[in-house]
Formats: C-alpha cells, sequence, structure tokens
C-alpha cells in the first residue's frame, strides 16, 4: 500500500503558512540573500542555516 506524499505546494487549494517575497538582505558590500521568494507550507520542515552553519 503506498503512502500518500506531503506535497501541498502541489494543492492549488493550499496556502502558504509563511510567506517571503522578494527578501534581499545586504552586510555592507555583501549581499547575503538577493531578492528572495519563499513558501512554507504547515507540517513542513525549514531552517536557515548561517556561513558558520548555525541557524
Amino acid at each position: 500500500m503506498a503512502v500518500p506524499v506531503f506535497a501541498p505546494w502541489e494543492d492549488p487549494t493550499q496556502k502558504p503558512l509563511i510567506q517571503f517575497k522578494g527578501v534581499t538582505k545586504r552586510f555592507g558590500d555583501f549581499t547575503a540573500i538577493d531578492n528572495q521568494t519563499l513558501d512554507i507550507y504547515t507540517r513542513e520542515f525549514f531552517a536557515l542555516l548561517g556561513p558558520s552553519g548555525c541557524g
């Protein structure tokens, strides 16, 4: 018996729990994130890691 795959991004009725649109982050002359768009859905695991590996 196949287990259904969790893929809310394939369901047009699902809305993201958290949504970032066009995010840019700079540290002086260094651009860490440039125009990033991201959708995070319910039950999804997500982490941001920095250059040292910390989140």
